[in-house]
C-alpha cells in the first residue's frame, strides 16, 4: 500500500462518518482498530482516524470469530481454538462421566467439534505443529468416549472405532466442497480468473496459483486447487453437492500422518 491508497481509505472513513450523519447513526471509534497486513520489510504505516478519533493499531485483529495477524499466521487463532474446545471437552468430561459411550459421543460431536471447525476453509493450517494440536482435543476426546486411558492403548484405533477421520481429512473436504459450490455457483463467490484453464487443455483441472509466499501458498485457492486437481473426473463432473461427496476419496491423511512430530 502507497501513499495514494493510504489517502484514498482515509478518504472512505470520512464518507462513513457522513453516512451515519445522514442516517443519524453513531460508530464508536473506540471499538474500531486498524491492522496492517504486508511482507514489506519497511511498511508504510499510516494513523487513520474516524470522527477525528485515532484508530488503534493491533497486532491482532479479530473479524467474524477469526484471529488475524499481520503475517498472516495462524498461530493465535488456533491457540484460542484449541483452548476454547479444550475447555468443553473438560466441561463434558466432568459432566458426563457416567454416561453412555454413545451420550460422550454425541457431546463431543455436538458441542467440541463445532469449535475445533468453525471456518476451518479459511484457517487451515499447514505447519505439523498447529495439526498436531488440534488433533490432539480429537484423541483426547476418543480416549473419553471409549473409556480407555491407558498409555499403552492405540488411539488410533480408538478413532477407527468411533468412525471420526482426522480433524485434517475433515477440513480437506470442507475446503473442497466450498471449492465445488464456487465452480457450480452454489454460492456469491467467484474464482479468480487466473485459476481457470483453457476449454481445450484438461477443461476439469483449475491453474493452481503459485507465490513465493508462504502463507498464500497454504492459503484456500492454491491448497484447495492442489486437491481438486488429485480428484477423479467423474467426481469434479458430479452434478449434485451429495454425489460429489460421495465419489471424493478419504481419507486424504491417514490417522498416522498427524502423530509424526
Amino acid at each position: 500500500m502507497g501513499p495514494d491508497d493510504s489517502a484514498q481509505l482515509q478518504a472512505d472513513l470520512g464518507m462513513l462518518t457522513d453516512w451515519e450523519t445522514k442516517w443519524q447513526m453513531s460508530f464508536n471509534p473506540t471499538k474500531c482498530e486498524t491492522i496492517h497486513i504486508t511482507t514489506k520489510k519497511q511498511p508504510i504505516i499510516t494513523t487513520y482516524t474516524l470522527q477525528n478519533h485515532p484508530l488503534r493499531r493491533s497486532m491482532d485483529a479479530r473479524y467474524l470469530g477469526i484471529n488475524i495477524t499481520p503475517n498472516l499466521s495462524w498461530n493465535t487463532h488456533i491457540k484460542n481454538v484449541v483452548g476454547k474446545a479444550s475447555q468443553t471437552l473438560g466441561f463434558v468430561q466432568r459432566t458426563l462421566r457416567a454416561c453412555s459411550s454413545q451420550v460422550k459421543k454425541t457431546a463431543y460431536l455436538s458441542l467440541v467439534r463445532p469449535k475445533l471447525e468453525y471456518a476451518v476453509s479459511v484457517w487451515d493450517p499447514h505447519t505439523k505443529t498447529n495439526i498436531k494440536k488440534l488433533e490432539g482435543v480429537q484423541r483426547r476426546a476418543a480416549r473419553f468416549c471409549v473409556g480407555d486411558f491407558r498409555r499403552t492403548s492405540s488411539v488410533s484405533a480408538m478413532l477407527q472405532s468411533l468412525n471420526w477421520p482426522s480433524l485434517k481429512n475433515r477440513r480437506n473436504r470442507s475446503k473442497l466442497h466450498m471449492l465445488y459450490k464456487m465452480k457450480n455457483n452454489l454460492v456469491d463467490t467467484n474464482l479468480p480468473p487466473q485459476t481457470l484453464q483453457p476449454a481445450t487443455r484438461r477443461p476439469l483441472h483449475f491453474i493452481e496459483p503459485h507465490s513465493t509466499i508462504l502463507a498464500y501458498q497454504h492459503s484456500f485457492f492454491p491448497s484447495t486447487i492442489r486437491l481438486w486437481n488429485q480428484l477423479s473426473d467423474k467426481c469434479k463432473q458430479a452434478n449434485t453437492i451429495t454425489t460429489y461427496d460421495s465419489q471424493l476419496p478419504q481419507p486424504y491423511h491417514s490417522y498416522n500422518d498427524v502423530q509424526r512430530p
